[in-house]
């Protein structure tokens, strides 16, 4: 590849990127799709970068410093603090890519638009519809379906998946040398395919052991068979959206583990995979996380 995309995987996914560059077929807008912290955010303002540098992405220029920052002026970041981005915002952002600018495009970043509410939807998608002159929209999202389908309808999508454990060794293997490889192995692992919490885990050791701790706990979680065993174990995670995060993903590696080893269980895993990815859906869209919780423990 031309460019230094700094991700791990997804080399298609980029290659693709860069042939929409060199034949000039650059979509006015994309929507990246796929699990949290696998590379959406990274590759879209990686891909802001490119187009921007007038030095194909040299990492020292004025421009893309600013663009490191989220300093930009034609660089329009909107990242999800925990919030949906509001009306008033959208109306803002409008006028001001109506504004003339010295760049060679505009280009709108915005985090996990799932978390638009309605009427701030139905504003963008006039702008989507007849964007300004060289303006560039770069949506990144957990839910696919949780996009309004007129907003869908005018993007190109490409969908992230989950980075295969082989490649991430080799990767933390390349960039950290100092690392023993059964300490890289295990981070693969725990993981789950998601480059951007091995990098987490990788460089906090605590929060690494604290991970192989919630492992193990889940693995007997799964056979306690008294609700009010799981009620109780879920209790002190309810106010943590980090701990019910990491209980979600590491509750789906170690069901889809018992799946290909063909170990017995008392409902089929393919259902309670759903009803993971179901209560994932209801804390992005802040129901909630006890009532999420209590939900799926009687369901798995």
């Amino acid at each position: 590849m031309k460019y230094t995309w700094r991700i791990v995987g997804h080399e298609k996914l980029v290659q693709g990127l860069e042939n929409n560059i060199t034949s000039g077929n650059i979509a006015h807008a994309y929507l990246f799709a796929g699990p949290e912290k696998v590379g959406k955010f990274t590759v879209a303002k990686t891909f802001a970068h490119i187009l921007q540098c007038e030095n194909s992405f040299c990492h020292t220029c004025q421009t893309c410093l600013q663009i490191e920052k989220n300093a930009h002026p034609d660089t329009i970041v909107f990242r999800d603090n925990g919030e949906s981005i509001k009306i008033d915002e959208i109306r803002a952002l409008i006028n001001r890519l109506n504004l003339s600018a010295p760049s060679k495009y505009k280009v709108v970043i915005a985090e996990n638009i799932e978390r638009m509410p309605d009427e701030a939807g139905n504003c963008l998608l006039k702008t989507l519809e007849e964007p300004p002159p060289n303006t560039i929209f770069l949506f990144t999202t957990l839910f696919l379906k949780s996009i309004m389908p007129t907003i869908l309808s005018r993007v190109r999508v490409l969908k992230f998946h989950h980075c295969p454990e082989d490649v991430l060794v080799k990767h933390l293997t390349n960039m950290y040398p100092e690392t023993d490889a059964a300490t890289i192995e295990q981070i693969s692992k725990f993981a789950l395919g998601k480059p951007g919490v091995a990098f987490d885990l990788i460089n906090d050791p605590q929060l690494a052991s604290n991970y192989k701790t919630l492992y193990t706990d889940l693995q007997r979680f799964l056979d306690y068979e008294s609700i009010f065993d799981r009620f109780l174990y879920i209790k002190e995670a309810e106010n943590d959206p980090r701990k019910i995060a990491d209980i979600l993903d590491i509750l789906t590696h170690i069901i889809r583990t018992r799946m290909v080893t063909g170990a017995p269980y008392r409902k089929p895993y393919v259902e309670i995979l759903e009803k993971i990815d179901y209560t994932n859906y209801l804390l992005k869209h802040n129901i909630n996380p006890k009532l999420a919780l209590e939900n799926l423990m009687l369901n798995i």
